[in-house]
């Protein structure tokens, strides 16, 4: 049995924040997600499989860009093999929908919460079940 601890839970979800708000390439975050089991809620649909993840990625890189996640503390509650985290940010981003002359800012309040296990073969936190909440 592998027991997950508080800092590397939180090392590997700030990695996650910031590689979102770097844009940073899809098959960065393959390791940060669960192999089986996996449920991302976010819009405009939930993905269920690291493929279907990386082509919501994808899409939203070419939708949303500026984007910075502003994190508040996070309620990390392990329980051996499995951890639930809580954390309330602020997401802000553009939008450009062509043809208008500007885009525009968004400024979301919202919660996240996330279920956290040992990878099955390397024993490092990673993301099984993720959803956004709105505030």
């Amino acid at each position: 049995m592998t027991t997950l601890h508080e800092d590397q839970i939180r090392d590997m979800l700030l990695r996650w924040y910031n590689q979102f708000d770097e844009h940073s390439p899809s098959d960065q975050f393959e390791e940060l997600l669960a192999p089986e089991g996996l449920l991302i809620d976010l819009p405009p649909a939930p993905t269920q499989s690291i493929s279907a993840f990386r082509d919501w990625y994808e899409a939203n890189n070419h939708k949303f860009f500026d984007g910075k996640h502003t994190l508040g503390p996070m309620d990390i509650r392990i329980t051996g093999e499995k951890a639930s985290v809580r954390i309330d940010m602020n997401w802000t981003v553009r939008t450009w929908t062509p043809p208008e002359p500007r885009s525009t800012q968004l400024s979301l309040d919202m919660t996240a919460e996330i279920g956290i296990i040992a990878h099955p073969e390397t024993g490092r936190p990673v993301i099984q079940t993720y959803r956004a909440i709105d505030r």
